[in-house]
């Protein structure tokens, strides 16, 4: 993107996208390996154009490093790299001096990494240990590729925005808008190509599509087998990608005339969605739940009064359904009430069971998802707190759970 209205637009899109902006919001495990992905994204763009360039694969090596120790998904970097060694191979003049910077990129990043492998097989018996966590935590899935079809619309949705961990959806109208520009923008390559207007940078172009790739790939195989693998989230290393791929198609279809305007009102509408989403949509997912002075069972009540202590009262719950399909999200809230002033702050853990009491949903938290612990409860009040949890997306079914 050469004008400078064009890169407004790119910046738009790859950093106003209000989930995105959420997850750099909050602390969390994902930023490093998104900084990592942003730059071996940008070095893989660098070095299909300069194959030749020491400095690229000295810089690609370490940063893939760095992303490697970050998180797991650095994985899904696997393919573009690959990719990218095969271009350079065709393309350079001097394969000596390319096999030299091939060995410094494997050996560079086996130096950073070796320890963690090593370290892996000694206390696990494998590279990752994702196995080991996977048999302590229970998540193991079935390796069902239903199920990571199933898990689309989610990825989908959760790419996008789903705000305050994932439970708070924004209105469907983002949803479908974004549909319809990523439907443009593959109409837009998809003229491209059928026209022969490729350009002189495709070995660029498809550096950026073999992230996005492999990294779709890998959520796919995590979808597959994971119940909180799903996650659109872990496409955010490859956002850089995504923007690009998504505002280059989109521009193929705007008349050359029009396309200032265009991408003046890309930067507008992206503006306008970020900012309602973190100004207005996500302050409603965090506000303070309900206290009743005067307690009226609401419709559906499940009256259990279960007293915890001298202080506590379980009044009931209700459901927002009865039934629950895999991977859906069941909202459940608990009426408590305060029988005397209380000193500390209670966790909270609500699970969905089988007969065997294993898990296929699970939710541990504070009151009020921690912004109403039980410390500032008031004696003589009801606490209607709703507790949000998502459904393991490889449940059997039909069958009857326990709360």
């Amino acid at each position: 993107f050469r004008q400078s209205e064009e890169v407004l637009a790119y910046g738009a899109l790859a950093l106003f996208v209000p989930g995105y902006l959420y997850s750099f919001g909050v602390i969390n495990n994902d930023n490093a390996i998104i900084l990592d992905g942003t730059a071996i994204t940008g070095l893989c763009w660098l070095l299909a154009e300069k194959p030749d360039s020491l400095f690229a694969w000295v810089g690609l090596a370490i940063v893939y490093g760095l992303a490697t120790l970050s998180k797991l998904t650095a994985a899904g970097f696997v393919p573009a790299i690959a990719l990218l060694v095969l271009m350079s191979w065709n393309k350079t003049t001097n394969r000596r001096h390319l096999i030299r910077n091939i060995g410094l990129l494997a050996g560079i990043w086996l130096m950073m990494t070796g320890w963690w492998f090593w370290r892996n097989i000694s206390l696990y018996g494998e590279l990752t240990g994702v196995h080991r966590m996977m048999l302590l935590t229970g998540e193991a899935g079935q390796n069902s590729w239903s199920h990571a079809w199933e898990s689309v619309p989610w990825i989908w949705q959760s790419f996008w925005g789903r705000l305050a961990t994932q439970h708070f959806p924004l209105p469907r109208i983002v949803y479908d808008s974004f549909g319809v520009l990523t439907a443009l923008s593959l109409l837009g390559w998809l003229a491209q190509w059928i026209g022969g207007r490729r350009g002189q940078r495709a070995p660029g172009w498809l550096t950026l599509a073999a992230t996005f790739a492999g990294m779709i790939g890998l959520v796919a195989y995590y979808a597959s087998d994971l119940s909180g693998g799903a996650m659109g989230r872990y496409l955010y290393p490859v956002m850089a990608s995504v923007s690009a791929l998504m505002l280059s198609g989109l521009l193929a279809l705007v008349p050359a005339p029009l396309r200032r305007a265009f991408c003046y009102g890309v930067w507008g509408i992206m503006t306008i969605i970020a900012s309602l989403s973190i100004w207005w949509w996500l302050p409603s997912a965090y506000g303070l739940p309900p206290r009743i002075n005067n307690f009226d069972p609401p419709e559906n009540f499940h009256e259990v009064n279960y007293q915890y202590g001298d202080a506590i009262l379980l009044r009931g719950y209700t459901l927002s359904a009865q039934r629950a399909t895999p991977g859906e999200i069941l909202a459940v809230t608990l009426y408590w009430e305060t029988k005397a002033p209380i000193v500390e702050d209670y966790p909270l853990f609500l699970q969905i069971v089988d007969e065997r009491n294993n898990k296929i949903a699970h939710r541990e938290s504070y009151s009020g998802g921690g912004l109403f612990p039980t410390s500032l409860w008031t004696p003589g009040t009801v606490v209607a707190d709703t507790v949000y949890l998502p459904v393991d997306v490889n449940t059997s079914v039909p069958q009857a759970y326990d709360l």
